[in-house]
């Protein structure tokens, strides 16, 4: 990812809408039945923090560790001193030698060439039954310029995904799409782009009128409420918790 787009990151990851209701429906996620039913607090590891946006909700729910292979990211989340936070990548890399109940990853297989190998690398750190928490961007036809910006290799459908970590050796216990009440306005805005061959940009590069930013969260949070008893059809992202087996 360019270094300016991390800069961008550490700055909006608070307040911008789509932070905070990717957070909100992390946390409904992580509350529910998939992730309470345990005597002790859990090791929990994210991996690719960037620049520690999700830390601090992670870390209500267990004992946190990180892992960050930027090194301007990695001393970004280092500052909000919430947990360890140590270099590595995937799939040769992770500098740890224990395993965790809870794994996590956001928006993160998407950058990563070898994402079966990255999977089955995680396999190895993460407890038997242990849940892997994912997600990553949906549909080839979204892509845009913010995927370039963003050094994507691919997005993904619930059939490529599912391949994938099925692939890996995972059983699948709730997978969806999310972002759907947005994704007519997405799918519209990325199309004209396209044939206008305008160049959009990041997503996360314009400031967003205090207003709407305002909206666009509480639209989009709204639907942690229908996680994790439903799953959406279509969406900009996707969600799964897995199980190591």
């Amino acid at each position: 990812m360019k270094r300016e787009l991390y800069d961008q990151l550490y700055v909006q990851e608070k307040t911008h809408w789509w932070f905070v209701s990717r957070r909100a429906i992390l946390s409904k996620v992580l509350s529910s039945r998939l992730f309470i039913n345990r005597k002790k607090a859990p090791l929990i590891l994210e991996i690719g923090c960037g620049t520690g946006g999700n830390l601090e909700l992670l870390s209500k729910f267990g004992t946190l560790s990180a892992i960050e292979f930027d090194k301007e990211a990695l001393q970004l989340s280092k500052e909000k001193n919430v947990c360890n936070v140590v270099e590595g990548s995937l799939p040769h890399h992770i500098p740890l030698d224990k395993t965790y109940n809870v794994i996590a990853m956001f928006d993160v297989l998407e950058h990563i060439e070898e994402d079966l190998a990255s999977l089955l690398a995680i396999k190895k750190i993460l407890h038997k039954n242990g849940r892997l928490l994912l997600t990553v961007p949906a549909f080839m036809f979204l892509w845009s310029d913010h995927d370039d910006l963003h050094h994507h290799k691919r997005r993904y459908t619930k059939k490529s995904l599912t391949n994938v970590l099925k692939q890996a050796g995972y059983n699948i216990e709730y997978l969806t799409y999310f972002n759907t009440f947005l994704f007519p306005v997405v799918s519209l805005v990325r199309l004209v782009s396209r044939l206008l061959k305008r160049r959009s940009g990041s997503d996360i590069s314009n400031s967003t009128p205090s207003f709407l930013n305002d909206f666009l969260t509480v639209l989009f949070s709204a639907e942690r409420h229908f996680f994790p008893r439903f799953s959406f059809p279509f969406g900009v992202s996707l969600l799964v918790v897995v199980k190591n087996i």
